[in-house]
C-alpha cells in the first residue's frame, strides 16, 4: 500500500489478496501502512499494534477479572494469561498478527456490553466494538451482535430494552 498508493487493493509480496480484502478487512492493514509510512519499515512498526493491543488485552483481562472475583483473581488470571503459548507465541502477541487487535474489541465489547446491561446505560460503547471488528475481521462481527440480540431476548431487562429501543 505505502509503495503503490494504493490503500484499497491488499498485496502481498506483489500478489492481490482478495479473500484478505473481506476476511481481514482494511483497517488492520492501514494501521500497518500508516505505521511504516511515518516510521518506515522495520521490525517495530510491523509488531507494534500487536503489542500494544496484547498489552491492552492483558490489561482488560486483569480488570475485568479483579472486578468480578478480587485482586489475586486479577492476579491469577493475569499469570495465567501471560504464561499462554497460544496467546504469546502463535497468535501474535509477539509476531505482528491480527488476533490481539481482534481480541482485544472481542474483549471490550463484551464488557462493555455487560457493564450497559448492568447499568442500564447505553449500548454505543459496545457497538463501537463491533464497528471496530467489521474493520478488523468482517465475519467475526456477526458473534458479538448475534450473543447481544441472545442475551436481549433471553433476559426479561433484556427484552424490556430491546423493545424500547425498536420503538
Amino acid at each position: 500500500m505505502v509503495d503503490s498508493g494504493d490503500w484499497f487493493t491488499v498485496e502481498f509480496r506483489g500478489v492481490s489478496r482478495p479473500r484478505d480484502a473481506f476476511l481481514n478487512a482494511p483497517f488492520h492493514y492501514w494501521a500497518r501502512a500508516a505505521l511504516i509510512t511515518v516510521f518506515g519499515s522495520n521490525l517495530w512498526t510491523v509488531r507494534i499494534l500487536s503489542a500494544l493491543f496484547s498489552t491492552g488485552v492483558l490489561g482488560l483481562v486483569c480488570w475485568w477479572a479483579h472486578r468480578l472475583a478480587g485482586f489475586y483473581a486479577a492476579l491469577a488470571a493475569g499469570a495465567l494469561f501471560l504464561t499462554t503459548y497460544q496467546f504469546v507465541y502463535i497468535h501474535g502477541a509477539r509476531t505482528g498478527e491480527l488476533e490481539p487487535l481482534v481480541a482485544f474489541f472481542l474483549l471490550l465489547g463484551a464488557m462493555t456490553f455487560s457493564r450497559a446491561l448492568e447499568r442500564g446505560s447505553s449500548f454505543i460503547p459496545q457497538h463501537l466494538c463491533i464497528v471496530a471488528l467489521l474493520g478488523l475481521r468482517s465475519p467475526l462481527a456477526l458473534i458479538p451482535a448475534l450473543c447481544d440480540l441472545a442475551l436481549l431476548i433471553g433476559f426479561p431487562a433484556g427484552r424490556t430494552r430491546l423493545w424500547d429501543w425498536l420503538k
